[in-house]
């Protein structure tokens, strides 16, 4: 069994839920497990690679957003219905799966707390933003041998961070996944996380030897900059309008850029705090990837992030120069992206 042989039915379990099926979807799922998929290999393989083609389509417009949510809703209700299929056993350890504080892409989380079900754990899902005094306190008080915490944006690191804080505190040991992690474990360390997944079946993995040794100490990040976070508002707009100075409706294209602008600045906050530039660039090469598809003339992502430079230049020469590492980062990816190219040809 190999990832080309699950084409059709992700093909199939895609089409099933653009129109908003989840009972055709679930019956192809139950389908594979009869012949003899794991469950970790369908939600990686079939699900999650399908809610990244949800998401490209809206990003590029073929999809309205009604249409997003059918699919996405759909989704939800495949695997809900996927969850309630499987046993608890009273004995069994048990785990709870959460979103980052402000998150609110659930399906990752849910993709979890599935297999989790799936895999004989006892498991508790808590859904998106659960404030972390109210973790903390149902943590402390339902003891569980661990949580699991998703996520999706890099803008919404922090609020990861607050709950791997929440945990510890209720002395429960966190493992941390998602896409906003990046490809290695330093994010998840960087916010305290004891361990990270890098996909559903690593988190299987990593359950096997759980829980890990206690950690000596909460890792350590710089306080949140007040002057920046102040700045939100006022830099967000102005580098939205150096983006798309003509930017209008129809469908609030301007209102899109703004929001869009306020993201990649909540993403400088978080980049700021772990000292991670990469963050930034990250955010910025698909924002200028982005732009396009709402009809605001291309533009990098160095440029993006220059235009973003200029706007927080009094708060920090920190901060400024984190941004500039980013734009000179970008500069160099575009600069051998292009020279590849003309090799190419």
């Amino acid at each position: 069994m190999n990832g080309e042989s699950l084409t059709e039915p992700r093909l199939a379990v895609l089409a099933a839920l653009q129109q908003g099926d989840a009972g055709v979807a679930y019956g192809i799922v139950l389908g594979l497990m009869g012949d003899g998929y794991a469950l970790a290999t369908i939600l990686d393989e079939v699900v999650a690679p399908i809610q990244q083609e949800s998401g490209r389509r809206w990003q590029v417009g073929d999809y309205s957003i009604s249409e997003e949510h059918v699919s996405t809703t759909a989704a939800e209700v495949l695997l809900a219905t996927l969850a309630g299929a499987f046993d608890q056993p009273a004995d069994a350890p048990h785990l709870v799966v959460a979103c980052a504080v402000g998150d609110q892409h659930t399906l990752p989380a849910r993709m979890a707390a599935a297999l989790l079900l799936a895999e004989g754990y006892r498991t508790t899902f808590l859904g998106t933003s659960v404030p972390a005094d109210d973790l903390q306190d149902y943590l402390a008080e339902a003891q569980p041998a661990g949580l699991v915490v998703a996520c999706t944006l890099a803008a919404n690191l922090l609020g990861a961070r607050d709950v791997v804080d929440a945990a510890h505190r209720a002395g429960v040991p966190v493992i941390a996944g998602g896409r906003a992690f990046g490809h290695t474990d330093a994010r998840a360390a960087a916010i305290g996380a004891d361990a990270w997944a890098s996909s559903l079946l690593a988190l299987v993995n990593l359950l096997d030897a759980w829980p890990p040794e206690a950690r000596g100490r909460e890792t350590e990040t710089p306080g949140t900059n007040d002057q920046l976070v102040a700045k939100r508002s006022q830099a967000s707009e102005a580098v939205a309008a150096a983006l798309a100075p003509d930017a209008s409706p129809p469908r609030g294209r301007a209102a899109r850029v703004v929001d869009e602008a306020a993201r990649l600045f909540d993403t400088l906050v978080v980049a700021v705090q772990l000292q991670d530039s990469e963050l930034l660039r990250e955010h910025a090469s698909w924002l200028a990837n982005y732009l396009p598809t709402i009809g605001v003339q291309a533009t990098t992502a160095s440029d993006i992030l220059r235009h973003l430079g200029g706007e927080v230049s009094d708060v920090d020469p920190e901060v400024r120069a984190l941004v500039l590492e980013a734009a000179d980062a970008a500069a160099a990816g575009l600069a051998a992206e292009q020279s590849g190219l003309e090799d190419d040809v």
